[in-house]
């Protein structure tokens, strides 16, 4: 019997564990894969400044998000002409940190483990059972805990064992929908962007240099026409089968 168990070793059920650890609060952490698949894993890289604040708060920031430069530019690139938006000058000077998920992760994962946390990988749950007094069974064994924090994703098997007349779900939907794509294109010149070397074959950051800085003054991003398609180079969609530069 546990107080928490949350499926999921993701940056929720990571970041959720690492909270409740701080707090004296016991927790078991199930993850379906394995654990080279979970720190390697690539999705996105900018934390948003909110979320940046959970970690400041909790006391996590040294160990999370240290090195972690702030975003600035974001470049956007219409038909090869590029164009910068100051992102924290239109945000009260609120600002993004840019962090790959896969370190975010990996950081996380080891703070939880140092601090004696107990992560179980390849312990895939099979159900959730009760929810009034959970019972939670997984490859490997059974356990009940007094909550179970569902971070497996919309399809995992938390919410498929929540029944349909206790579910309630909660939207909010800004209305904006894009395309991630992965294109061979001149490297961007600014912080909020990777560059592969192809001597290497190791992705990169590119910081802003002056002439970078002149030119986002001179070409703002413009809002009078929108883009059929806008190719967006950031640490946030970098893909690449190699390894990441440390921040």
């Amino acid at each position: 019997m546990t107080d928490v168990v949350i499926i999921g070793a993701g940056p929720a059920g990571l970041t959720l564990a690492n909270l409740l650890q701080r707090n004296g609060i016991a927790c078991i952490v199930l993850e379906a894969r394995d654990r080279s698949h979970v720190e390697e894993r690539q999705r996105a890289g900018v934390l948003d400044h909110y979320g940046a604040e959970i970690f400041a708060a909790a006391g996590l920031a040294g160990q999370v998000l240290a090195g972690a430069p702030r975003e600035q530019f974001l470049e956007l690139r219409y038909e090869g002409e590029p164009h910068f938006f100051d992102g924290p000058s239109n945000a009260g000077g609120r600002a993004g940190v840019i962090v790959p998920q896969q370190l975010l992760v990996r950081r996380l994962l080891t703070t939880f483990l140092e601090g004696g946390g107990d992560l179980r990988f390849s312990a895939a749950a099979l159900s959730v059972q009760d929810t009034s007094k959970p019972r939670i069974t997984y490859e490997g064994g059974e356990l009940t805990a007094s909550y179970v924090a569902g971070c497996d994703g919309f399809h995992g098997v938390t919410r498929r064992s929540i029944p349909a007349e206790a579910l309630t779900t909660y939207e909010f939907d800004h209305g904006i929908g894009w395309y991630t794509v992965l294109a061979e294109a001149p490297p961007p010149r600014h912080a909020l962007t990777v560059r592969i070397r192809r001597s290497t074959g190791r992705w990169m950051k590119t910081r802003p240099t002056a002439k970078a800085a002149a030119s986002a003054t001179r070409s703002p991003m413009t809002t009078t026409r929108r883009p059929r398609l806008v190719a967006l180079s950031s640490a946030a969609k970098a893909v690449s089968r190699d390894r990441l530069a440390p921040i």
